[in-house]
C-alpha cells in the first residue's frame, strides 16, 4: 500500500493518498487479526505453570 501511495504522491495525486493508506491499514489489520485466534489455540495448553506464556511472553529459561 506504501508502494501505491509513493506512486500516487509521484503523479500529484495527492487528493487520495489519507484514503488509501486508511484502506490499506485496515486491510492489512484485518489479515492480522485473522492469525490471532490460531495462536492462541496453540499457546493455551501448557498447563497451569505457563499461564504466561499463553499471553505470548516466552520464558527461554528452564527451571
Amino acid at each position: 500500500m506504501n508502494i501505491l501511495t509513493v506512486i500516487l504522491w509521484m503523479n500529484q495525486i495527492r487528493n487520495t493518498i489519507f484514503i488509501t493508506l486508511s484502506i490499506g491499514y485496515i486491510i492489512f489489520a484485518l489479515s492480522v487479526y485473522t492469525f490471532i485466534p490460531a495462536e492462541q489455540i496453540i499457546m493455551t495448553n501448557l498447563g497451569e505453570d505457563k499461564k504466561a506464556e499463553s499471553y505470548g511472553i516466552i520464558s527461554f529459561y528452564e527451571e
